[in-house]
């Protein structure tokens, strides 16, 4: 009884974490600062209206004012950042809105809040959503995935342990593996699907963003799929040779 009551506790554990682990460490992942980085660039540089020549200008004038100093400030909005002069130097003008984007996200990433993330994110008329793009925002992630990972590793262990034979052992996780995949076929879809309904502005700045979690999200569950469809073949042909051991004797 103590067994059966195991082996459907870890299947039930095992099967509602691995999803929302995956997905978890999609977003950890995401929320990591060079992840940002390139995201934040490209929006910042489609949402600011400047033309090529006037960013060859701006380079121009920047270049010129680093033969004085070592770094520069500068106004952006409601804040002041910081410029290396050595990294305008090596830049293009083309790469500036990166060095810019760059400075705008170190400054957001590492802000400190006096508040816990769920806190930061109810205060009111929006302001607190900033702390999305903060380092506190990628420790919440990163701790959530770690429970669901140990979730995971829990589910896994009771099947282990309640489970008699090595051969239902594999096939009961191979199988869990494999359904859990099973989204990959819907994912694949979903992008097919939604990508070409964007209008081409936003195409242009989604696209980079989306094609990035849509690989990250069909990597990770191709890999469970595999790793799926070997504990099953593991599982059944131990079985068959069993079976087949038995009927010599």
């Amino acid at each position: 009884m103590l067994r059966g009551i195991g082996r459907w506790l870890g299947i039930l554990i095992l099967s509602i974490s691995l999803f929302p682990a995956i997905f978890m460490m999609l977003i950890t992942k995401f929320t990591e600062l060079d992840n940002l980085k390139s995201v934040f660039s490209e929006l910042l540089a489609s949402s600011l209206p400047i033309d090529k020549t006037q960013l060859n200008q701006i380079h121009t004038t920047l270049l010129k004012e680093c033969e004085q100093t070592q770094s520069l400030e500068m106004p952006f909005g409601n804040k002041i950042i910081t410029l290396s002069c050595e990294d305008i130097n090596k830049s293009s003008p083309d790469e500036l809105m990166n060095l810019v984007g760059a400075s705008l996200l170190n400054d957001i990433y590492y802000q400190k809040y006096d508040c816990e993330f769920i806190e930061c994110l109810k205060q009111p008329g929006g302001g607190g959503f900033s702390v999305i793009l903060s380092s506190k925002a990628n420790l919440f992630f990163k701790n959530i995935q770690n429970i669901l990972f140990a979730c995971v590793g829990i589910g896994t262990i009771l099947i282990l342990i309640s489970v008699k034979e090595w051969n239902a052992k594999l096939k009961t996780l191979g199988i869990i593996l494999l359904s859990t995949s099973i989204p990959v076929l819907i994912i694949l879809y979903v992008k097919d699907y939604f990508l070409p309904q964007l209008p081409a502005e936003a195409a242009a700045i989604i696209t980079p963003v989306i094609e990035q979690i849509f690989d990250f999200l069909f990597t990770s569950f191709l890999i469970v799929a595999i790793a799926g469809a070997i504990l099953t073949i593991a599982g059944y042909s131990l079985k068959f040779f069993q079976k087949k051991k038995i009927k010599r004797k």
